[in-house]
């Protein structure tokens, strides 16, 4: 379990930064150029420098090194004219559209619509349950789960303590994991082996490390951590759904790739024996998460030029479709697509 300390900063007697540092609390998510995620939820978690204008997570900045401020308002973009405080904003205090962009950094902005349209507050978002989320039309026991999960550690913020100093200091050396890091989505619930905080949301929840397959939090995947030893671990980075098109085998006609191409053919001869249905409800239709771990196990265990897609469902067609094209570093599934596509988000 980390060790835990107050909020003062510590001494940096290794570290020296010419950053200059003060506590901002936040309501709008802030961007973290140096571990290149999001800073968000109540209490003592980011400073800004008050040289450059950027916004830091509190253990970001104890390993931030010499040399690294661009200079007088040089924040990065994704920073400008956010708006920060100098006491924390309880949640209670969240308006509807604090709390769906809180849902869009945590990877759970398929929700956002739901959320908006029943007017979720922070007084509200606090008080969800399992129960109420499956009222709301959220049948995916695994997406309620994440939900839940995400709001658990929202409401542990308010109480935050960094990871103690000390403990980076006895590690500084030994985090050489490098460029191994893969960005990758899990269908069953993983914590985190620097912080042992749960991952949230429901895709690209986490990086896995390639040779060892040690899984972080994005944020914590720039801090030291265990050293990086090959092992025979089962990974969970796959080969065909979830890889980037250019990685793909390709289909020499649609010049798609394989798995595209033959899921939605499959798809599509299932609605033309149905004259009942439109091509547009068939993609509505989804399966549960863990269903869907074990068909895209199947796929990429298996060579996809050779699988018989007629076998399968059309909700299982449809939802392997949707997450195939959601799924690459690209994300070329846009929101609004997913959210018309989605039976899981109510639009009104």
């Amino acid at each position: 379990m980390a060790n835990y300390v107050s909020i003062t900063p510590p001494t940096r007697a290794n570290i020296v930064s010419d950053h200059k540092y003060r506590l901002r609390y936040f309501k709008t998510p802030a961007w973290c150029p140096y571990c290149e995620d999001y800073i968000w939820g109540p209490g003592n978690i980011g400073y800004q420098c008050t040289n450059c204008g950027d916004y830091f997570h509190v253990e970001c900045t104890l390993v931030l090194t010499s040399g690294t401020c661009p200079g007088l308002n040089a924040c990065h973009v994704n920073n400008q004219n956010l708006t920060t405080y100098d006491t924390s904003i309880p949640i209670n205090d969240w308006t509807v559209n604090d709390v769906c962009e809180w849902l869009a950094v945590v990877n759970l902005y398929r929700y956002a619509p739901n959320f908006q349209s029943l007017k979720y507050d922070g007084e509200i978002l606090l008080s969800l349950t399992d129960e109420q989320l499956k009222h709301d039309h959220i049948h995916d026991v695994y997406q309620r789960q994440a939900i839940l999960d995400a709001i658990k550690e929202l409401k542990s913020r308010e109480t935050y303590r960094p990871i103690s100093f000390e403990r980076f200091r006895t590690q500084l050396s030994t985090n050489n994991h490098g460029d191994n890091f893969i960005c990758t989505t899990f269908y069953e619930r993983r914590s985190c082996d620097l912080c042992e905080k749960s991952l949230y949301g429901i895709i690209h929840q986490g990086l896995q490390c390639s040779r060892c397959g040690l899984v972080m939090h994005r944020q914590c995947s720039k801090l030291p951590s265990k050293r990086c030893v090959h092992t025979n671990k089962q990974l969970e980075c796959h080969t065909i759904i979830g890889t980037d098109f250019n990685d793909q085998p390709i289909d020499s006609k649609t010049q798609l790739p394989i798995i595209i191409t033959r899921l939605c053919l499959a798809l599509e001869n299932i609605v033309a024996d149905n004259r009942t249905l439109s091509l547009i409800d068939a993609y509505r239709f989804s399966i549960e998460s863990a269903r869907i771990a074990q068909l895209r196990k199947l796929i990429n265990d298996n060579d996809i030029e050779k699988m018989d897609f007629k076998k399968m469902e059309l909700s299982e067609l449809a939802s392997l479709v949707k997450i195939s094209l959601k799924e690459p570093g690209i994300g070329i599934l846009s929101r609004y697509i997913h959210i018309l596509l989605d039976p899981d988000v109510i639009t009104y």
